[in-house]
């Protein structure tokens, strides 16, 4: 499967841990993304199972996620970040620091437009 993004986060996983307030932070901000980086998180930790887990079937959502009917419409996907593997939360904290910044970027291009 190729996926450069999650090629390019997986790189750039430490070693160490991710510190408790790393991860609380992580979490907090996971919130302020927008659909497509909501959208992205999912594929990166669709990614991260179907890599390390080369010979199971994808037959429910990974890691113990669930699925919640907000609408006929629309589902809501939620994990607990606590049971994610180390490497999973570091391409995730990296993927929501890297979207924040460039949703921050975007907004003050625009305020500079108008």
């Amino acid at each position: 499967m190729i996926f450069p993004l999650y090629d390019n986060l997986e790189q750039k996983v430490p070693k160490k841990v991710l510190t408790i307030k790393q991860q609380q932070d992580c979490v907090s901000k996971l919130s302020k993304i927008d659909e497509n980086g909501k959208e992205l998180v999912y594929a990166l930790i669709l990614a991260f199972y179907l890599r390390e887990n080369k010979d199971e079937n994808l037959e429910k959502l990974p890691f113990d996620g669930t699925i919640d009917l907000v609408s006929p419409k629309l589902q809501k996907v939620s994990w607990n970040f606590e049971i994610f593997p180390m490497k999973l939360k570091h391409i995730i904290y990296n993927f929501v620091e890297m979207n924040l910044k460039t949703i921050e970027e975007d907004t003050k291009r625009f305020q500079k437009c108008e």
